[in-house]
């Protein structure tokens, strides 16, 4: 549960940051996992993709670095401007 949270947190940031630019798809997902976060790079990627389902950002790559200090951060969104 605490991994689709902060999934879904991501995903809402970064629909509404992206939704600010006009009219875009969201292509890929750029995070940093430090082990503070408590949760698995494998999980973490399932819940953005769940998140993801029916947002500007569904069907996006989910690119996960692991660190060894530090917490989650999204260190970039891919995005792409829709005709």
């Amino acid at each position: 549960m605490h991994a689709l949270a902060i999934a879904q947190e991501i995903v809402r940031q970064s629909v509404s940051a992206a939704e600010r630019e006009g009219p875009v798809q969201i292509k890929a997902f750029h995070i940093k996992l430090g082990p503070l976060d408590f949760v698995s790079r494998d999980e973490l990627e399932f819940c953005i993709q769940a998140a993801s389902q029916g947002t500007i950002a569904e069907g996006a790559a989910v690119h996960i670095r692991e660190v060894e200090k530090g917490k989650i951060e999204v260190e970039g969104v891919d995005v792409e401007v829709v005709a």
